[in-house]
């Protein structure tokens, strides 16, 4: 596994119980990445949500406390608004079940070897 599939699953496991803001998506990856000994980008956070999106994996939405999540139809940019909120698709969780499997990060924390980076 190399870096950007790395930072891939560490996304589509910050999205995969909730709605999340790309301000809590990169300072959770960023955390998890940090304790792992790597540094990651809020760029290549947002490049990897962007894709996780290309694929059909994920999906952006407005929140609204008196409306029903509303789903964003178009490529968002991850620094045009915090506004933003992004949760897995079907696809996605189906993805997020297979990646269990190969999961990076061992039980201390640490990268598993077959992380390439």
């Amino acid at each position: 596994m190399g870096r950007d599939e790395l930072v891939r699953m560490l996304v589509l496991n910050e999205i995969s119980d909730d709605y999340e803001s790309i301000t809590t998506i990169n300072a959770e990856v960023t955390r998890v990445c940090s304790h792992c000994g790597l540094q990651v980008t809020f760029s290549e956070i947002g490049q990897a949500l962007l894709e996780l999106i290309e694929a059909g994996l994920a999906k952006a939405y407005v929140l609204s406390s008196s409306a029903p999540a509303k789903e964003i139809k178009w490529r968002p940019s991850t620094g045009e608004s915090p506004d933003y909120y992004f949760f897995q698709t079907g696809r996605g969780r189906v993805a997020h079940a297979e990646n269990v499997a190969h999961w990076p990060i061992d039980e201390n924390g640490g990268l598993v070897d077959h992380v390439d980076l």
